[in-house]
Formats: C-alpha cells, sequence, structure tokens
C-alpha cells in the first residue's frame, strides 16, 4: 500500500515538472517565422502538437497577439495567441517580435498633409502628339515569359515507359517519351485539408492540361534503381495519359 502511494505522488510530481507555466510579456505584436514560403504554421487547441488544430497561419502573417498564460512543455515553449477572433496555441520558436519601423518627420507631415497640387506643366515644352505607328508592322502584345523557379523543385519521373516531370512554385514542365516537352503554368497547389503530407497541383493553359497528386513516404522506388526516394506521385495528361512514379527534392 506505502509502494502505491509513492508511485502516485511520483506520478504527479512528474507532471507539474513537465508542463510549467512561465510568465511573458503581453501587448507585444509578433510575426510568424521559421516557416517556408509554401508552408503554414499549425495553431492548436491546446499546448500540444498532439491537440487539434484550429487554424493554419501563412509564412507571412503579422500582428498575432500574444494572450499570456505561456506553458513549457519540456524543451518546448507554447503561447496562447490570438488572430483575429481566433485563439489558439504556438510554439514560441516560430514567433518573433513585430519590427516596427517609425515614421520620420517629413513622413509624420505628409500623413498630416497628404494632398498636394499637381505640378504646372513647362510652358516651354507644348504637348506634341505621339508619332503613328508604322502600318507595314502592326503593334502584337509581347508574350509574356514564364517566372523563374524559386524555392525547391520536385524532380519526378517514371519508367516504361519513361517520362519526367519537374514542379516548381509557379510552373512544370512534362517531358513525354518520344513526345515534345511543354511547361505550364501552376494555377493551383495545396495540401490536403486533413493530411499536410498530400498536396496537389493543376496546370492548364494554351491546350494543355497536368493534374498532380504528390505524397510524401517512407520510400519510393522508380523500379529501374536501388534508389529510394521521399515522394511518391500521380500524374493525369490531357485527361487521357495516366502515369505513376517518384520524385526528390532539388
Amino acid at each position: 500500500m506505502q509502494r502505491l502511494i509513492k508511485l502516485i505522488i511520483l506520478s504527479v510530481l512528474i507532471s507539474i515538472c513537465s508542463t510549467t507555466v512561465v510568465s511573458a510579456k503581453v501587448n507585444t505584436p509578433y510575426a510568424v517565422t521559421r516557416v517556408a514560403n509554401h508552408d503554414h504554421l499549425n495553431v492548436r487547441k491546446w499546448a500540444s502538437s498532439r491537440s487539434g488544430i484550429v487554424m493554419r497561419l501563412p509564412h507571412n502573417t503579422v500582428n498575432v497577439k500574444h494572450l499570456g498564460g505561456t506553458i513549457k512543455r519540456g524543451k518546448s515553449i507554447w503561447w496562447k495567441i490570438k488572430v483575429g477572433s481566433k485563439v489558439g496555441w504556438v510554439n514560441k520558436r516560430y514567433l518573433k517580435v513585430l519590427k516596427i519601423v517609425p515614421q520620420t518627420s517629413a513622413q509624420k507631415k505628409l500623413s498630416k498633409n497628404p494632398w498636394r497640387p499637381a505640378p504646372k506643366i513647362h510652358k516651354s515644352k507644348p504637348w506634341r502628339p505621339a508619332p503613328e505607328v508604322h502600318k507595314s508592322k502592326p503593334w502584337k502584345p509581347a508574350t509574356k515569359p514564364l517566372p523563374k523557379p524559386k524555392g525547391p523543385i520536385l524532380n519526378c519521373g517514371g519508367s516504361e515507359p519513361f517520362w519526367s516531370l519537374k514542379i516548381s512554385q509557379y510552373n512544370l514542365t512534362f517531358s513525354p517519351m518520344g513526345g515534345k516537352k511543354f511547361s505550364l503554368p501552376v494555377a493551383f497547389n495545396k495540401t490536403s485539408e486533413n493530411d499536410t503530407s498530400i498536396a496537389a497541383i493543376y496546370s492548364k493553359a494554351r491546350g494543355k492540361e497536368v493534374s498532380a497528386t504528390v505524397q510524401k513516404v517512407m520510400s519510393c522506388s522508380d523500379g529501374m534503381s536501388d534508389i529510394k526516394y521521399p515522394f511518391a506521385i500521380t500524374v493525369l495528361v490531357n485527361k487521357q495519359r495516366f502515369y505513376s512514379g517518384c520524385c526528390n527534392v532539388k
């Protein structure tokens, strides 16, 4: 009986030591940090990574209010925050103090008197009509090139038949076996609402259409080598060709 009472007291002491309430400054605006551009910060219902998600904050979220009630669990420190009308808990390491640059005296004067009269047109330079465009060379709108990829690039492919697909933040390039490769702007790129290890990509332009589903896995094999890849992918091209393969991050 005494041994049972000692075990109960020991378990209570361990739970008290594992959860420590720490005081922190309130009324200081914070911003999200250490989150990739294509990712988000999960806000939990309680101070635990196993608790339910109440909202997801983009990587560039600012004006996060700290409500106090800081809790330390092991080496992690959790803060109770408020964004808009929603309240939840996040790990402190993903928040930083929002730096507010003070206005200069000139900016303050301009903000008080923002309206200014337009400058007068110099009389020595009267208005002249622009020269006519030569009729033999009609104007044509310039074709905007696809933006250069930024951040990580997924290199995907498969065999029998061989194919490859490169996916960046803004565009994707598909290369079929024996066919002509083509590039399209990415119109949709989003992770699953209930499983962040799965993402969907969609693109449609110039008579071409590509939709793909990428999933983080323990290992994926291309069937041709002993290399193990961290992502598996399925691709549907023009609603006619269906492919499956593996991906890695460049």
